[in-house]
């Protein structure tokens, strides 16, 4: 018998039989992905006795003797997997072979925990804010969203978005104002709970008022002050004068110092306060009115001196002239 390899009808059956070969063969391997397992799916390959499958990082595997899908476990978000599905025929030859990988899905993130706002010593217009990250879920990236504006003021909201952060630094603040931080977390599109937490920035001592007599008589003097610039609240006014301390309301613009001596020199301080303290003392010299006492005692003094003069000159030459008739 002749050969027939070359046969035409002979070389399309065979063709037709290794395709069917490979078809058959052919694992078909899928997989379909969440945020923490992978489900497998495969087609059956005749002859097969055992399917391995194997997956990295982790680097674990199982094998099955049935079925022809398999999920996948306790996986990490965010994780690019690699799967390698084998079939195998119980004298241990490789029927099949095929390998995908799959990258999980996010999974939301926890909100924070110790959420704190601090002010930063030497400086008016910054908070610092920090806080504790939650548990990474998987090798997602963590996303955090700070919020925040000024307690009794409208129009100050701001926000801004950092990855993989445990504290941000706020500027451009307003001194001496109260702000409201919140924090949340995301993964993906959604957002965890807030967090809040507030605090003051920092002040300064106000400035140097400033100060006027409007009128002054012989024991009292009037003055008056304009507010002095403060970038915190005027709490107080405090006017010394003559060991004596005054306080005043922040509202207070004008006072009358009484029972002062006449015609005498009086010097008076007057400064503001502010939560950061007192700022400088604007200084008032001035003083009464009326005749100077001790001028006054003098001249009255010289006065009587004067007549007593007068009358003993006259009484010596009164004496003389009776003296002189006697004779």
């Amino acid at each position: 018998m002749g050969n027939n390899s070359s046969h035409p009808a002979f070389v399309a059956s065979h063709s037709t039989t290794e395709r069917e070969r490979e078809r058959e063969s052919k694992l078909n391997l899928y997989l379909k992905g969440g945020s923490n397992s992978i489900d497998v799916f495969w087609d059956e390959v005749p002859n097969t006795t055992v399917y391995t499958l194997s997956w990295t990082p982790s680097s674990n595997s199982v094998n099955r003797t049935d079925n022809s899908k398999y999920k996948i476990q306790s996986l990490s978000p965010c994780t690019n997997y690699t799967v390698t599905l084998v079939a195998i025929s119980e004298n241990s030859t490789v029927l099949a072979s095929e390998t995908k990988c799959k990258t999980l899905s996010k999974e939301n993130s926890n909100a924070v925990k110790n959420m704190a706002v601090n002010s930063v010593e030497g400086n008016i217009t910054i908070l610092l804010a920090s806080w504790t990250p939650p548990e990474r879920p998987g090798n997602c990236t963590v996303y955090y969203r700070i919020t925040w504006s000024a307690i009794g003021f409208v129009n100050t909201t701001q926000t801004d978005e950092k990855p993989e952060i445990s504290n941000y630094t706020i500027t451009g603040l307003k001194g001496c104002t109260q702000y409201n931080v919140s924090v949340v977390t995301r993964t993906d599109t959604s957002y965890s709970n807030p967090r809040h937490s507030s605090n003051n920035t920092n002040g300064r001592e106000p400035g140097k008022p400033s100060l006027k007599q409007t009128s002054a008589d012989k024991h009292s003097i009037t003055m008056k002050w304009t507010k002095p610039e403060s970038i915190c609240a005027i709490t107080l006014y405090q006017l010394i004068y003559d060991d004596k301390i005054q306080n005043f309301s922040s509202g207070k613009r004008y006072y009358t110092a009484t029972r002062l001596s006449q015609h005498s020199k009086y010097t008076f301080k007057l400064k503001a306060n502010n939560d950061a303290g007192f700022g400088e003392a604007a200084i008032l010299d001035t003083m009464t009115t009326g005749v100077d006492p001790v001028a006054v005692g003098v001249g009255v003094g010289v006065s009587v001196g004067v007549v007593l003069l007068a009358v003993g000159i006259a009484g010596y030459i009164y004496r003389d002239k009776i003296k002189n008739r006697c004779m």
